[in-house]
């Protein structure tokens, strides 16, 4: 898959759990004090991926693919790929990135990528902005 700044069709910000549970394989929700997460296998066009998603009051705020698979690229880097070298990359692209913990950072789109064993191994966009109310469900003809 190639990814880019933003998450994925048929991942969008700001839908609710039920929303995703009902599109997920093998889904494992799980409500915490602050947020709730689900878990499960999605398709994005006949490729099924693992993912994790992060709710907060009731909205998807965070997307991450859980593993990178060899073929994957990102702004037609491929991945997976040593962080350091991934960070080169960006950079002769005019991307700005910041080593953050255990992973990758690009602070002007909120993505972030995380570093198993010194390569790139996981995508995860997220989003601060606030989110207006989406519907779970498609509008009917003629109504708002």
């Amino acid at each position: 898959m190639d990814f880019t700044f933003t998450p994925p069709a048929p991942l969008v910000f700001g839908k609710s759990p039920e929303y995703y549970e009902a599109r997920v394989a093998d889904p494992f929700r799980r409500n915490l004090l602050t947020m709730e997460t689900l878990r499960g296998k999605v398709d994005f066009g006949g490729d099924s991926r693992s993912l994790k998603m992060i709710f907060v009051d009731g909205q998807a705020t965070e997307f991450e693919i859980m593993m990178l698979e060899k073929g994957d690229t990102f702004l037609g880097l491929q991945l997976p790929m040593r962080a350091t070298k991934f960070q080169n990359e960006l950079k002769k692209q005019n991307i700005p990135t910041k080593k953050e913990g255990g992973a990758v950072v690009l602070p002007d789109h909120d993505v972030k990528f995380y570093i198993f064993e010194g390569e790139i191994a996981t995508i995860r966009w997220g989003t601060d902005e606030p989110i207006s109310p989406i519907t779970d469900q498609p509008e009917e003809a003629g109504k708002p």
